[in-house]
């Protein structure tokens, strides 16, 4: 369903040039799901089910993020940081670190390219960067580690860059 939804949403924006309406409720959905099946102990993550399930929602919010700034929708990065706050106050971007560790390409790239947009804003970098549970540089890390990995795929080196 999530990846139907994501072709319906790409095929709309393209089509007709404009932003749908739903959009910063299908942003809120998608973060949802991402954090619950990110933070499941019931090995939901692992399952073939919830792998594609959190590609396809990574996907999804990556696109539609994209289109919220394409389109001036809104500020994106607010309203990723306001959901992820309501979803788990103490560590509100542990869907965003498990996706940077995924070990799908596509689903690394899509973190990278969620960070870098959740960067883009004071409040989205002062959210982001006290929620790391590691030292305060491993964002950077992760990145650098990344673009110079020579055997990392270069769709994750492109975005870690």
């Amino acid at each position: 369903v999530l990846e139907a939804l994501f072709h319906c949403t790409e095929k709309l924006c393209s089509s007709c040039r404009q932003f749908p309406d739903y959009s910063v409720e299908f942003s809120s959905a998608l973060i949802k799901i991402l954090f619950v099946y990110n933070s499941s102990r019931t090995g939901a993550i692992d399952s073939f089910m919830g792998k594609g399930i959190i590609r396809n929602a990574a996907y999804s919010l990556l696109h539609l993020a994209g289109e919220m700034r394409t389109f001036g929708r809104g500020d994106w990065a607010s309203l990723c940081v306001k959901e992820s706050m309501r979803e788990n106050p103490k560590s509100p971007f542990c869907w965003l670190w498990s996706l940077l560790n995924d070990r799908e390409p596509e689903v690394r790239c899509a973190g990278f390219g969620l960070s870098s947009l959740v960067c883009e804003s004071a409040l989205g970098c002062q959210a982001l960067f006290p929620s790391i549970d590691q030292d305060s540089q491993w964002m950077w890390h992760k990145g650098l580690a990344c673009a110079f990995d020579s055997s990392e795929a270069s769709i994750v080196r492109q975005k870690a860059v």
